[in-house]
């Protein structure tokens, strides 16, 4: 069988469906030599490395130097050209993203994470907005197989999109094997002495935008200085999204320059130290379709603190500190609680 795969969300380095993509194909490739896999990617001026993953010789990379604009204005507005002109003929082509590509005979699968756009439009970017959800109606009617990765994004899908139930599985997501207690103190301080970081300090992972909610955890940072923490130091990690000027802005408005740090994109292969050296995970996202950073902090032995909203009950049940992450004070109590108990 060949087994088409889009593999583009590797390129947006340090996001969830990056991720997913990553672990997906290397995986496939440990346990599957018989099928062969054919990895589409495109783009004018970034490359999708796949050196370090030692895929077996059933994997073929089929890349473009095209940019993804013209791509997505033809995909979007013409429904055309079908992937089989990249590809070749495939029997399967899988889109680990909502917005599927025209296929022309291959049986298409799509993983839907999260229907956020449709859920909570006023915190969306408007392109994000409209592309999306005209798209995700557009080709659901040829989609084979949705695979969705919690309940809860699957009773989302059921709510606002008109499909099939029987077409949805539910597969949760894993947790990379890197991300474990790391016990090697050199290391440790080898990575803390790279990103220049203080000896103690709170983790925040995500898109500096308003859906992963990082003006709750400014707030809240500015409420436990005022109750005297003063040498509380918040660490972020992640790209600048939509809006990220406003949090910027907060954090020099309520002075703590000085106790926020962003670190932006930080290398996969770095993650596991950074969560290891750090006190605690604060996650107050305002939707997850599943959230793999608290898993990963878990993993590193370091507690959380998460959204009580979406699906982190179903994903964290009572293994987190979950919070109303809408009430930065109760943030701000959760992020002492854990300090000092």
């Amino acid at each position: 069988m060949r087994i088409g795969i889009d593999i583009r969300p590797i390129v947006s380095k340090g996001t969830g469906v990056g991720s997913y993509t990553l672990n997906l194909i290397k995986n496939i490739g440990a346990i599957d030599y018989k099928n062969s896999y054919i990895l589409f990617s495109n783009s004018f001026k970034d490359r999708v490395s796949l050196d370090s993953l030692n895929l077996p010789s059933n994997f073929k990379s089929k890349d473009f130097k095209v940019p993804n604009q013209i791509l997505r204005t033809l995909w979007n507005y013409l429904y055309y050209p079908p992937m089989e002109a990249f590809t070749g003929d495939v029997d399967i082509f899988h889109s680990p993203h909502s917005i599927p590509i025209p296929v022309r005979k291959a049986k298409l699968i799509v993983t839907i994470h999260d229907l956020f756009f449709l859920k909570h439009p006023d915190i969306v970017d408007w392109d994000v907005r409209k592309d999306h959800k005209r798209l995700t109606n557009a080709y659901l009617s040829k989609v084979r197989k949705i695979i969705t990765v919690s309940n809860n994004s699957k009773k989302d899908i059921l709510e606002l999109l008109d499909v099939n139930p029987d077409i949805i599985t539910v597969i949760y997501e894993g947790v990379d094997n890197i991300f474990r207690v790391i016990n090697d103190r050199a290391s440790l301080d080898n990575i803390r002495k790279k990103y220049k970081l203080p000896q103690e300090f709170i983790l925040f992972i995500g898109t500096v935008s308003p859906r992963k909610n990082p003006n709750g955890i400014i707030e809240a940072i500015s409420i436990l200085r005022k109750r005297g923490l003063r040498d509380i130091f918040l660490i972020m990690v992640g790209p600048k999204g939509w809006r990220a000027d406003e949090t910027f802005r907060l954090i020099s408005e309520n002075n703590l320059d000085e106790s926020v740090k962003h670190l932006g994109y930080v290398p996969y292969e770095d993650m596991p130290y950074i969560y290891n050296i750090s006190r605690l995970l604060v996650y107050p996202s305002l939707y997850e379709g599943f959230g793999l950073p608290p898993l990963e902090a878990m993993a590193c032995g370091i507690p959380v603190i998460s959204s009580n909203i979406s699906s982190m009950p179903e994903i964290l049940g009572d293994s987190a500190l979950l919070i109303d992450p809408y009430n930065t004070y109760e943030i701000a109590d959760s992020i002492e609680k854990l300090l000092f108990n």
